[in-house]
């Protein structure tokens, strides 16, 4: 859990229970003083899609243009579609294909990737 708005901008909302939002620290960190990264409670469903088999994530083709440059933005600066995060959503993936994990392990330690399949009906 961290600032969403930096305590460095905004030192008045260090304390602020409504500037605080859950990441891990590696997407925290790239994060850091940025603006451009879009606030999870602001985003709306089906913002950003997801490819199950490859782990890529990019905006839904169909949003406005001012909407998807927000949505790329964040992709990139948080390094969401990079060569790891992909490794780490195909593995989730494959073991529920496997039959290694539930769907209900996949829910709670995969949300984003568990909400993808059941809108595709996967599950």
């Amino acid at each position: 859990m961290d600032h969403f708005v930096s305590k460095r901008k905004r030192p008045d909302l260090a304390y602020e229970w409504s500037n605080y939002r859950l990441a891990c620290a590696r997407i925290n960190s790239r994060k850091g003083d940025c603006d451009d990264v879009l606030d999870p409670f602001e985003v709306e469903n089906d913002w950003f899609r997801l490819e199950l088999t490859t782990g890529r994530i990019y905006p839904k083709p169909n949003l406005e243009d001012r909407i998807k440059k927000k949505v790329q933005r964040t992709i990139d600066r948080l390094g969401l579609d990079e060569n790891w995060s992909r490794k780490v959503r195909t593995k989730y993936y494959d073991d529920y294909l496997n039959e290694d994990i539930s769907s209900d392990y996949l829910k709670s330690h995969a949300p984003f990737l568990w909400a993808e399949a059941d809108r595709q009906n996967l599950l």
